[in-house]
């Protein structure tokens, strides 16, 4: 099993918490959640009256409090300690590839743009995990953000299928010796959805019931792509 980093991982790793589930919160709960939110709230306070003039400062008291309360559920510190660079999920996270090659077939989460093909697959790699592997101080322009990088690039399964757009994946494809890219990231259709002739799959097929619990993968078997729907090939 060949797991990838896409976007939503690198998220919360990078503090973007827009994404988290409720019930992931509470997954990270523990007897200690309680004290370590109180610490923080502490922490954070104390951050704002030593570097924010005065007279920014908010009303403290008691409905601030509840206030950052609700916004940091228990379980919060956890979670945010777990998917740290050193954390367990961080580790994980980071121990992984954004892009591979297995035979003919490129896989990645987003999509490859032509922006990317300078860089080769390795290279697309090792960039990943040295941004990650410091994500307080990655700039505006990087590549886990760039909406034409690996992990957010919508183009492959977005873009109209004109003999023009054809021959910008065929380029894509000659740069990396491969005849296709499988994509995720993009669901479109409770279906594998083959584009540019087969030269692009896309497989998010919307598994969760928030997209529609979409049933259907690819398989690829001695270099043929085949799409099983609910049982049928």
């Amino acid at each position: 099993v060949k797991a990838l980093i896409g976007n939503h991982e690198c998220m919360v790793m990078m503090g973007d918490l827009r994404y988290v589930h409720p019930g992931e919160y509470k997954a990270f709960a523990g007897s200690r959640s309680k004290a370590l939110l109180e610490r923080y709230y502490e922490a954070t306070v104390a951050s704002i009256q030593a570097n924010v003039p005065e007279d920014q400062w908010p009303e403290f008291g008691k409905a601030h409090k509840e206030a950052w309360m609700a916004e940091h559920p228990r379980g919060y510190i956890e979670l945010r300690q777990a998917f740290h660079p050193s954390g367990d999920y961080g580790e994980w996270i980071t121990g992984h590839d954004t892009v591979v090659r297995v035979g003919r077939s490129v896989f990645l989460h987003g999509g490859l743009s032509e922006a990317m093909t300078p860089y080769s697959l390795g290279e697309i790699n090792d960039q990943v995990r040295k941004e990650l592997a410091d994500p307080d101080t990655i700039p505006d322009d990087a590549m886990v953000l760039r909406e034409d990088g690996p992990l957010w690039y919508r183009g492959l399964a977005m873009m109209p299928e004109t003999p023009d757009n054809e021959a910008i994946v065929d380029q894509i494809l000659a740069t990396y010796d491969a005849d296709r890219i499988v994509i995720a990231h993009t669901p479109r259709l409770r279906a594998v959805l083959p584009r540019f002739n087969g030269k692009v799959i896309v497989v998010d097929v919307g598994l969760s019931a928030h997209y529609g619990s979409g049933h259907a993968w690819l398989e690829l078997k001695d270099g043929t792509p085949t799409i099983v729907h609910r049982g049928e090939r």
